[in-house]
């Protein structure tokens, strides 16, 4: 008797492990965190700028249109082995409380939801917002789909971008201090 329970306590453990895995495997989109780097209002002045996504995933070289001076420092100084940053630009028509309200993920695609509140004047300058996510909050790396949808998931852009894993540990540095050590 007591090997029954025994065989009967194991198969039940390995049903509640196999129903566990099974239903992790199934449940929906990941909820992403992330934190804002800034917000910038009225910053862009072009008539014709479309709301569009933009993916940085290592220190840029190059100024990134449209960002202020001051958000270009701010994205040089991010800790890329760890994070990625998203660039959301809100087209013209739209109210200065636009911003991204939930990041998730599903399978290979992420989508960026925004709040976007019409303005009752289409004229005016755009804004735009920086978020930088973790890279260990993304379930599957490699290339991946961002769609930047609104409340009602209706896609306003959608851009393709490779996202690395994460390091475990940032990069080794060379001091020039040590440098005779090496040779």
């Amino acid at each position: 008797m007591k090997i029954n329970f025994k065989i009967r306590f194991l198969l039940g453990i390995i049903l509640v492990a196999a129903t566990m895995s099974l239903s992790a495997c199934n449940n929906g989109p990941a909820t992403l965190s992330f934190e804002i780097v800034n917000q910038q209002t009225g910053y862009i002045s072009s008539n014709t700028t479309p709301s569009y996504i933009e993916i940085i995933t290592s220190p840029q070289m190059k100024s990134i249109w449209p960002l202020s001076p001051e958000d270009q420092v701010a994205i040089q100084s991010i800790d890329y082995s760890r994070y990625f940053t998203l660039i959301v630009t809100f087209a013209h028509g739209y109210d200065d409380q636009d911003s991204i309200t939930k990041i998730s993920q599903f399978k290979d695609v992420i989508w960026v939801q925004t709040n976007l509140v019409t303005s009752s004047s289409s004229e005016g300058d755009s804004s735009y917002q920086i978020v930088k996510i973790p890279k260990t909050d993304v379930i599957r790396y490699g290339k991946i789909t961002f769609r930047l949808v609104d409340d009602g998931f209706a896609e306003i852009a959608k851009v393709v971008q490779t996202i690395p894993a994460p390091q475990s540990e940032p990069a080794a540095t060379i001091r020039p201090d040590v440098n005779h050590f090496l040779s």
